[in-house]
């Protein structure tokens, strides 16, 4: 069980994501009921993937990441025939959905569990706390989408949440790195 600090950071990262978000006006969109439902599946999903690979020793990074993407293309592949294809479908697009799930998705998932077996599932997840700040981020720089002053703050709660939980200690990295124990 998490200590008292790594619970605070937890519930801060939520609710920095919240302050992101700003869930008060989306929630009355349509469609917004299904959305909310997978974005919460996803932590949960996470989290069972995490809690299984730090319990179970014997099977290694590869293998986890591995049998991950197969499970999730065999669990949405019911869902293909009611997805109809917004344009047609040419080969360039087969090679960007290939390379973004070998690269993007297969390469990550390696570092993901070799990271649970070597830092813990917890310190591991909280990542997952930094990919809003990282959208908003790519959001501003390549389509120019404005950022609010509710995103700055959600971002900075979402940073203390995180330094909480890995217990990350900044002075502590600059006293190394100028006492020359880098």
């Amino acid at each position: 069980m998490p200590d008292g600090l790594t619970l605070f950071g937890l519930l801060l990262g939520v609710a920095g994501v919240g302050m992101v978000v700003g869930l008060g006006h989306m929630t009355h969109q349509p469609g917004a009921p299904l959305a909310i439902a997978a974005a919460l599946l996803a932590p949960f999903l996470y989290g069972v993937a995490s809690h299984y690979a730090r319990t179970a020793k014997a099977v290694d990074g590869f293998s986890n990441a591995y049998g991950s993407m197969w499970a999730a293309a065999l669990f949405i592949m019911p869902a293909l025939p009611f997805a109809s294809p917004q344009a047609p479908v040419d080969a360039s697009i087969v090679l960007a959905v290939i390379l973004l799930g070998i690269l993007c998705t297969g390469v990550t998932f390696l570092l993901y569990f070799c990271l649970v077996k070597e830092i813990g599932a917890t310190s591991t997840l909280t990542v997952t706390y930094l990919i809003p700040v990282f959208g908003i981020l790519w959001g501003h720089l390549f389509l120019g989408e404005a950022i609010t002053p509710s995103m700055v703050a959600g971002s900075a709660v979402i940073l203390l949440g995180t330094t909480m939980v890995t217990k990350f200690n900044p002075a502590a990295v600059l006293r190394r790195r100028f006492s020359g124990n880098a």
